[in-house]
């Protein structure tokens, strides 16, 4: 991927910012100043890059380790950003050594208090720092509810790979991925950065401020499938969803925000530590249950689970839409088992019930409406062909041993299983 975005001070010298734009470069960030230091070269470049990128933003090198010194190097760089227009925000560069030995809470102070500064003033303010800062010095929780991320990230041949990417991390929103880059306009070295979506976006893209929202989750999601970074549920999204389940790709980095969000709404799985185990299967059949589809605790890629859990237009599983309540899948079963009348009569059907299991009675008429219930209940049977093999054997075994009953895979004649699965809708 060719960078689109580069941040120049003085060390570049004079620069051709015709020729820079020239090449494709769509967005620029200027070093502003360094603790009370303006950067000798900020006004002229300023000046002269005007008018020839998409958007242009600054950068202020950060020394102050208590609130005091912020609002002194705040200050001073307000001043030196008097009538300038900086669509693309104010960064505040966070890797000075001496930041590194303040703690983390003495660090969100000082970021705090200078992101107030600017932001009072109209600017918007976003934050700088490398990938072993964001891994074990700043205070990523609270640095990303508040400000989009920058994060630096080398090769050690200078170069873009794309296995080194930070897409994948929260917050982030632009990576720096060397110091060493070639433009034309510049002489020697320059930082590459590359945007992962419309700069104009990264503000609206911040945390929802009351709990985790669908967009948070489709964000989060959209970082995990190493798409474009957008809190919009549409088709590149869905088209790159994959299949997830306790069994497959149950430590996908999808797992993490499908577990926060799952919870969020309600459906508990547990602690969200990326791994989808039995409380996330059964936190997305309960889901799936809600919502009328197949309940067998499968994301399935592109599937209609995916479609719900965006907002999207879905088709209910044809058991659910072809079966209202448990109470049609009763009166099947009372057909079936040759039992008359227009209502639900459970004492009449259970006097009436044979044993089913994969090995007795198999291809019975009662096969079809027994599936539909099981799978209707959230015990998928696969598809209700009316035939009792192993997929059924499943079903009824897990209903059992949920319903605590013997849990042997039959459904004996005028036995519990049956009197369990009747009692449904008495």
């Amino acid at each position: 991927m060719k960078a689109n975005c580069i941040d120049i001070s003085h060390y570049q010298g004079k620069v051709d910012f015709k020729k820079v734009s020239a090449s494709g470069i769509e967005y620029l960030i200027l070093k502003c100043s360094e603790s009370t230091g303006k950067d000798s070269t900020f006004e002229r470049n300023y000046t002269e890059s005007k008018g020839l990128f998409k958007a242009v933003g600054c950068y202020i090198f950060n020394r102050a380790t208590t609130v005091a010194a912020a609002e002194k190097e705040a200050d001073f760089a307000l001043n030196c950003l008097k009538g300038k227009d900086l669509p693309l925000g104010v960064w505040l560069d966070v890797e000075a050594t001496a930041l590194r030995e303040i703690g983390k809470a003495a660090l969100n102070k000082v970021i705090d208090t200078e992101a107030a500064i600017f932001q009072k003033a109209g600017f918007k303010v976003g934050v700088y720092t490398g990938f072993a800062w964001y891994k074990s010095v700043i205070d990523v929780n609270h640095l990303i509810a508040r400000y989009p991320l920058w994060l630096a990230r080398y090769a050690n041949d200078g170069y873009y790979h794309e296995s080194l990417s930070t897409r994948h991390l929260d917050g982030v929103m632009m990576w720096q991925y060397s110091g060493h880059g070639k433009v034309d306009g510049i002489k020697g070295n320059v930082d590459m950065d590359v945007t992962y979506c419309n700069p104009d976006l990264w503000w609206d893209m911040l945390p929802s401020a009351e709990g985790y929202a669908q967009r948070d989750f489709v964000l989060g999601l959209r970082r995990a499938l190493g798409i474009t970074l957008s809190c919009e549920a549409d088709e590149e999204l869905l088209n790159a969803t994959i299949t997830v389940s306790h069994t497959v790709n149950s430590r996908s980095a999808a797992v993490k925000y499908l577990q926060r969000y799952l919870n969020s709404l309600g459906y508990n799985c547990g602690v969200v530590d990326g791994v989808a185990g039995k409380s996330f299967q059964k936190a997305v059949a309960d889901f799936q249950k809600d919502k009328k589809l197949t309940a067998d605790g499968e994301i399935t890629a592109k599937g209609n689970t995916w479609k719900a859990l965006f907002g999207m237009d879905y088709e209910t599983s044809a058991e659910n839409t072809n079966r209202v309540d448990t109470n049609q899948c009763i009166k099947d079963i009372q057909k079936a088992l040759g039992v008359t009348g227009t209502t639900v009569d459970t004492q009449k059907i259970l006097s009436k019930t044979i044993t089913v299991s994969k090995t007795k009675n198999s291809r019975a008429a009662v096969v079809k409406p027994l599936q539909e219930l099981l799978t209707l209940l959230g015990y998928d049977c696969g598809k209700a062909d009316g035939v009792a093999g192993k997929s059924f054997d499943k079903a009824v075994r897990q209903y059992q041993k949920d319903n605590k009953l013997v849990c042997d895979g039959e459904i004996t004649a005028k036995g519990n299983t049956w009197k369990a699965l009747l009692s449904v809708n008495s």
